[in-house]
């Protein structure tokens, strides 16, 4: 893999698990004790379940330790009853706002089409979305239906109804399943902009009574690119390439292909996409075709920025040495992809005083 050549170590143990995910067959390679390094590892950045998932697809399971599978296996158990928490409060949702009709987003909307990506896939909360116009119509329906805003400070409901791509996130006392309601994939004061109403034009409405949509196949990917590669700083490495990678696994016949750069430069996503696609390409070895990158050609990113992107996630994703000032990077750049600098440095000062305060509290 190119990640682990960036830097002149020895393969990772997460180097072997991302091995794992990419040729399950290497399952039967591994000794005892390479699986009592690796559980932990698995773990720690929340794969065991999806480890399960792609090793039972592979059919590889029979090559595991028992005990090993006894490990992988309650952690899927774990995430399918989360899982099935979040579906009922979709369904909770659907009957609370009949109209218009929720576009599940991400692992719920992976899960309703019974994608790979979405087989143990760990989702802490239900992200929809809706159009912008509908935002105040559905955030009374849900405040008449029993859910309520988590505590927030004045400038924190303002930083989200004035600048980001969704409302405060809304849970249910009785419940506890926290929905996250958006009416845009990145934020409004971000540097590109999606046109959220052509992502809704294009959603797929699925074949259930409630009539929850989703986003078509070409959008599922650059959502997934997005979140991975512009709005977030790889917190979750493990699980946002692998959605990358599961979801070009699948979708990607020769149509989507020749169709998705098209599709990324319309939405103004063409250099997400090429960041996402060129961390699974080396990370896990997704079949990218060599077009795909000559037609995002427009939107690439300087060598040099790629370069340093590419360095910057291999650290946090390998675990590196470097890891930690890594993710402080990846932090500051999402936070400079999602706020002009005017706004930024104040934002970035009053949470930092928040945070000093509440520790010598």
């Amino acid at each position: 893999m190119m990640l682990a050549r960036h830097a002149a170590h020895a393969p990772s143990n997460v180097e072997t698990l991302l091995g794992l995910f990419s040729a399950p067959a290497t399952a039967s390679e591994l000794s005892a004790a390479d699986w009592n390094v690796l559980l932990p590892v698995a773990r720690r950045l929340g794969g065991l379940a999806r480890l399960h998932a792609c090793l039972e697809d592979a059919g590889q399971l029979a090559s595991v330790p028992p005990r090993v599978v006894r490990h992988l296996y309650a952690a899927r158990e774990l995430t399918n009853a989360r899982t099935r928490a979040l579906r009922w409060e979709l369904r909770c949702l659907t009957q609370a706002v009949a109209e218009p009709a929720p576009i599940a987003l991400k692992g719920m909307a992976y899960q309703l089409l019974g994608l790979a990506a979405g087989r143990g896939r760990l989702s802490s909360d239900l992200d929809v979305l809706y159009p912008y116009s509908a935002m105040t119509a559905v955030e009374t329906t849900l405040f008449a239906s029993g859910w309520v805003h988590q505590a927030l400070k004045p400038y924190d409901d303002r930083y989200y109804r004035q600048w980001m791509h969704e409302l405060p996130a809304f849970v249910h006392p009785l419940r506890g399943m926290t929905v996250d309601v958006h009416h845009a994939i990145l934020p409004r004061t971000a540097r590109l902009h999606p046109d959220s109403a052509r992502l809704i034009a294009a959603a797929h409405t699925l074949d259930t009574a409630d009539g929850v949509r989703v986003l078509c196949p070409h959008d599922l990917l650059l959502h997934a690119a997005a979140h991975a590669c512009y709005d977030g700083a790889f917190e979750h490495p493990l699980r946002d390439l692998l959605d990358i990678h599961q979801l070009c696994m699948e979708l990607g016949d020769s149509a989507f292909w020749r169709e998705l750069p098209a599709r990324a430069l319309e939405l103004d996503l063409g250099r997400p996409l090429w960041y996402a696609l060129s961390l699974a390409r080396q990370a896990l070895g997704t079949p990218v075709p060599d077009a795909v990158f000559t037609n995002l050609r427009p939107a690439a990113p300087s060598a040099l920025s790629a370069w340093l992107l590419l360095r910057l996630v291999s650290s946090v994703l390998l675990e590196r040495p470097g890891a930690h000032p890594a993710r402080w990077c990846l932090f500051i750049r999402s936070h400079w992809l999602r706020m002009p600098p005017w706004m930024l440095l104040p934002h970035l000062v009053r949470k930092t005083w928040r945070r000093l305060r509440a520790r010598s509290s």
